[in-house]
């Protein structure tokens, strides 16, 4: 794995709110976190944390950058260590810098690269394929924008299209494309099935999933298994496309499986993610929390889909996140609920999602669990514990008081005595408090301030790709009077002709430690604008950025002009008419 490969993925799963916040108490503000800075002395909070955008920056001394930033500088540790650090937490192995495994990961992402290409091409001569997509209302854009192909029935097709490419069948094996069977013989992994391909965040693939076209194939649905791309306890179904739309709806919808998660998208609802043959875990609530802390859970209505949305409420509160249940009528799936009801309907229903203690004890009426409802209570006490917002834990404390009739000091005391036991059971080990014996500003020279309009500029485009391209191809870094505005936009330029997707946190490894990146992260957290004035905000300095430079060419010109004596202006004048004279020999 390539150091880069792995920072990414390692910044994937490690949540900048929750590290921060281990040391820091951060109060909501808007779309970010506010703290005292704990790398200097403060006693108005500037210590600022964007989440959606894993940032943080103080507007007090300066510092800024991702979360591995903040391990480095708030633990005094190398890069390395707070790799490792981080990379214990979240359960992930650092690569050693063998060149050797490095190649074969990066072999590993081209191979499934043409094998998600030998999908999609074989898509179109499928009949089945075609006729099973028909059967499931699947549209051509919809089939597009998933990537959505399908594997022929036969044993060896895929392995010797790869074969003819030079790929070798041990990497197909480790990619999971491949399976040995008896006798040391090999087959492809997906026969006659529709391949699902199944993406990170950034939109790479990583695996696969094909679900079953004839009737009597088992098992229905046939996920890759877990390789040195892929967990499936770390990847959410349909992220990669629904980040931008949860951002925007300000929620997301999580189910079960990706049909269900392409059908929502098709019939409008592309805030919609799924799950990959695995229950809610804690890796995908941090996943969730980077874009959103609204969830409503979208699960089947038979026991076993109520049985799920129990266990996931637990990892979503304990998560920090604000869930609510949607659980779908006649033990339908959201996939065909969406077909047989439509899309209006679909809307009306998810208005109704339940939060958490009306979905416990409005179950526990329906089965009987307790005509006081004291069994659900107790389940709804020990989710509520797990609550890590004091005050939403007491709001959802009194909504339970009410719903049941029971006293609000009762069920105090009972969750009081949860706690303390669960407190006992599990101890952590916090990141110690230790500010900075430093609280100087990071380094980096002093250079000319940094005009409203370069300000404005780069802070809008860097909301949207679209605007990041138009100011990528409208104004080059001659431009930009300050060195770190000028240094973001040189960086910024080479970042988006790699070919990468647009991520914050991803580009703020870009930049050096410094002023650089301080300037980046305040531009980062600090709102500038409103988001719908930001298009007309954009061009406006486009237009401005673009009459300054104009502007000053002029003046400099007039200068220059200014400054000639006049001895030197008919020297200037004279040589102008020789010039013209030689060129023009005949006038």
């Amino acid at each position: 794995m390539s150091d880069k490969t792995f920072v990414a993925e390692l910044k994937a799963r490690a949540d900048i709110y929750d590290i921060v916040s281990e040391s820091v108490k951060l109060k909501k503000s808007g779309a970010n976190w506010l703290g005292l800075c704990p790398f200097h002395s403060e006693k108005t909070p500037s210590f600022t944390v964007n989440p959606a955008k894993q940032i943080f920056h103080c507007f007090g001394c300066g510092a800024g950058g991702d979360v591995i930033s903040f391990v480095i500088k708030h633990e005094n540790m190398t890069f390395i260590e707070a790799l490792k650090l981080l990379a214990g937490r979240y359960g992930m192995e650092i690569p050693d810098h063998d060149p050797q495994k490095a190649e074969r990961r990066d072999h590993l992402l081209q191979l499934i690269s043409e094998a998600e290409n030998f999908f999609r091409k074989y898509l179109r001569d499928d009949l089945a394929a075609a006729r099973y997509l028909e059967k499931r209302g699947l549209d051509e854009a919809t089939v597009s924008a998933f990537s959505i192909g399908s594997a022929p029935d036969e044993w060896r097709t895929l392995l010797n299209a790869l074969s003819a490419k030079k790929y070798k069948v041990e990497l197909m094996i480790q990619a999971g494309l491949v399976t040995k069977g008896k006798h040391s013989s090999f087959y492809d992994t997906f026969r006659g099935r529709l391949i699902f391909p199944i993406k990170n965040i950034y939109g790479k693939t990583i695996a696969f999933g094909g679900r079953a076209i004839k009737d009597d194939q088992v098992p229905k649905y046939l996920n890759s298994p877990e390789t040195q791309l892929y967990s499936k306890s770390e990847v959410l179904y349909g992220l990669d496309v629904a980040r931008d739309a949860i951002k925007s709806e300000g929620f997301a919808f999580v189910t079960e499986g990706y049909l269900d998660a392409i059908s929502c998208h098709q019939f409008g609802f592309t805030n919609t993610v799924a799950t990959l043959g695995t229950a809610l875990t804690p890796g995908h609530c941090r996943l969730l929390k980077r874009f959103t802390e609204k969830v409503i859970l979208v699960f089947d209505g038979d026991s076993a889909g109520r049985k799920a949305a129990r266990k996931a409420l637990r990892l979503l509160f304990a998560a920090g996140l604000d869930p609510k249940v949607l659980i779908l009528p006649n033990g339908l799936d959201p996939d065909g609920y969406l077909r047989s009801r439509g899309a209006e309907d679909f809307r009306t229903l998810f208005l109704q999602a339940e939060p958490m203690v009306d979905f416990l004890i409005s179950g526990a009426i329906r089965h009987g669990e307790g005509v006081e409802g004291l069994t659900s209570a107790t389940e709804a006490l020990s989710i509520i514990a797990e609550i890590p917002n004091a005050i939403t834990r007491g709001a959802t404390l009194k909504s339970l008081s009410e719903r049941l009739g029971i006293n609000e000091i009762f069920l105090m005391e009972e969750l009081d005595k949860i706690m303390k036991a669960s407190y006992r059971r599990n101890i952590k080990k916090t990141v110690k408090v230790e500010p900075s014996s430093s609280g100087k500003l990071l380094p980096g020279k002093r250079t000319e301030k940094i005009t409203e309009v370069e300000k404005l500029l780069i802070a809008t485009a860097l909301e949207d790709d679209r605007r990041i391209k138009r100011c990528l191809e409208s104004v080059t870094e001659e431009y930009f009077e300050n060195e770190q505005m000028r240094d973001i936009f040189v960086k910024l330029k080479r970042f988006m002709a790699s070919g990468r997707p647009w991520s914050p946190d991803e580009f703020i490894l870009e930049l050096p430690e410094g002023a650089c990146r301080s300037v980046f992260t305040q531009l980062m957290v600090q709102r500038l604008f409103d988001e719908e004035d930001a298009d007309k905000v954009f061009e406006e300095s486009l237009a401005g950025i673009r009459e300054r430079i104009t502007l000053t060419s002029h003046k400099g010109l007039i200068r220059q002009i200014s400054e000639l004596d006049q001895e030197a202006m008919n020297l200037f004048l004279e040589e102008q008419r020789r010039l013209k004279a030689r060129r023009n020999p005949g006038r």
